[in-house]
């Protein structure tokens, strides 16, 4: 059947039916003929693709061979980057053909002779995973209008909403000519017009003077018609802004579901900002709290034998050989970090507790004794280098080395002490008889 979109109607015959295969990026290289390119002729542009093609079954970079070869301007320079666009018929035929890291054989279109190669390929996406980006999609197109009109239609029922003709017409008359301006001023517009009802809805009036002001602000170009029509037309789209408005103010009354969803987030929102105040912010701010548990816990603390190590890490190579040189020479861990400090090295410093039994690092520096330090490592583009602090025999942990334990046992604690608390306040009575009824 004939459908309509925002360029005229239409009809649509489908001639074939291709499977979705998600999106592909495309690379390609077109060689050109004629007097402003490289290849002047047909042949010489066949020989110059062949030799492109010849260099990427070599192995050859595309994107280098695209700089070298493509005579498209827009994409060269961009290794022959295209992106996920549509293209040209034959170019889409190669697209479907081809997985991620292929190229084609050179083939021809109107424009020349191309080499395409598939740089990035991303599979079907499900519709849970496109829903927003459709939602979106869908937001923007003729559909959405055809939507929100049908919802104006029934808010402007629903709130009984009437237009005041009458004072419509006398708007026009004392503007007269100049509403239809862009520069058009509200000022020349008497107090007793301003006073007048342009529409109500609901209990609700608007006034003149609240659609002169909203006037600029709705006025992208220039009216089309009579001042009356220009008028109308202006009272209509601040109607719509006020309906919609009235229509969010009013959900929680008249959508039960809206209502709900609405005290649940509401609700989620006072409990996380209870819990943290309660139980996550204090354990960490509470450090006389912290180390009281601490104290009063220390079986959840035992540990085995250990060495503790000090870390130094940079992006800053040379940093980190200075640290190196220093640890060599024996310099104090208080004089590197001063120094360090003081000079404004880029170079981040932690202590680490690890058993024997923990890592390979652990296992190669318990035999050697203190002060020795660890060859430079590059770790994920930073420098690192570590000492050995000192050894630590089988006990207690110290609070400094037990601290991130503790505030998570200090959190349970907390919570489970709320808890408590809470059921105290506010008994609660399971009825085992009506419970039971739902499991029948």
């Amino acid at each position: 059947m004939p459908i309509r979109s925002q360029y005229g109607f239409h009809l649509i015959n489908t001639v074939d039916k291709i499977p979705a295969q998600g999106t592909k990026k495309v690379s390609h290289i077109i060689v050109m003929n004629g007097p402003l390119y490289a290849a002047k002729d047909s042949a010489q542009a066949v020989a110059r693709i062949q030799e492109a093609y010849q260099k990427c079954k070599s192995g050859s970079d595309f994107a280098a061979l695209a700089k070298e070869y493509s005579n498209d301007p827009r994409s060269s320079d961009k290794g022959g980057d295209l992106g996920t666009g549509r293209l040209l018929p034959e170019m889409e035929t190669w697209r479907r053909k081809l997985n991620k890291d292929q190229f084609s054989e050179p083939f021809k279109s109107a424009y020349g002779w191309h080499i395409m190669k598939i740089t990035e390929a991303e599979t079907l996406k499900t519709f849970a995973q496109m829903k927003n980006e459709l939602k979106a999609k869908v937001s923007r197109d003729t559909r959405a209008k055809v939507a929100e009109d049908k919802l104006l239609e029934k808010l402007k029922k629903q709130y009984k909403y009437i237009l005041n003709p009458a004072t419509i017409t006398a708007l026009a008359s004392k503007a007269g000519e100049n509403y239809l301006k862009t520069t058009f001023n509200a000022d020349s517009v008497d107090e007793n017009t301003k006073k007048l009802i342009a529409f109500t809805y609901a209990d609700q009036k608007t006034s003149v003077k609240e659609l002169l002001e909203f006037v600029p602000s709705n006025r992208r170009t220039q009216p089309k018609g009579t001042p009356e029509d220009a008028a109308k037309a202006d009272a209509e789209a601040l109607a719509a802004k006020k309906l919609l408005e009235y229509k969010e103010q009013q959900l929680t009354k008249e959508e039960p579901d809206f209502k709900e969803l609405t005290k649940e987030y509401r609700d989620g929102i006072l409990l996380f900002a209870l819990t943290e105040q309660r139980v996550w912010r204090k354990a960490v701010e509470d450090t006389a709290g912290l180390k009281d548990f601490f104290t009063r816990n220390p079986q959840k603390f035992q540990a085995k034998e250990r060495i503790q190590l000090k870390e130094y890490r940079s992006t800053d190579s040379a940093a980190i050989v200075l640290v190196k040189q220093w640890l060599t020479e024996n310099k104090d861990y208080t004089f590197i970090d001063t120094t360090l400090q003081s000079q404004r090295k880029p170079v981040r410093s932690v202590t680490l507790y690890h058993q024997q039994t923990d890592n390979e690092l652990a296992k190669s520096l318990f035999p050697k004794p203190i002060g020795t330090s660890t060859d430079i490592i590059n770790e994920n583009n930073y420098f690192i280098v570590r000492s050995l602090q000192t050894k630590l025999p089988t006990g207690t942990k110290t609070f400094d080395e037990a601290r991130s334990e503790a505030i998570t046992h200090y959190q349970n604690e907390l919570e489970t002490n709320w808890m408590t608390e809470l059921k105290n306040r506010y008994p609660t009575e399971i009825v085992d008889a009506v419970l039971n009824r739902l499991f029948k």
